[in-house]
């Protein structure tokens, strides 16, 4: 085992893990969000800041879903289409 590599933690709701320094880690993001979440080992073994720029709430895609279905019906009733 490398003891110089990042300690195992639970943060912000799942354990970050990795058996190296200097490594950026990307897993699956938490909850209910689609996308990858990803947080950095430094060369000293510490973990930064999680980044989860990545992440979007599942309930947020609905909510894409349908404002995109409005554009385009919108769209549609402007040329004539519907």
């Amino acid at each position: 085992m490398d003891y110089s590599a990042c300690p195992r933690i639970y943060s912000d709701g799942q354990w970050w893990d990795t058996e190296v320094p200097n490594v950026m880690v990307s897993q699956a993001c938490p909850d209910n969000a689609q996308g990858e979440a990803r947080r950095n080992c430094t060369a000293e073994g510490l973990w930064q800041e999680p980044d989860f720029f990545n992440c979007t709430h599942t309930g947020m895609i609905e909510q894409q879903k349908k404002v995109w279905q409005n554009v385009m019906y919108v769209y549609l009733l402007k040329y004539g289409l519907v």
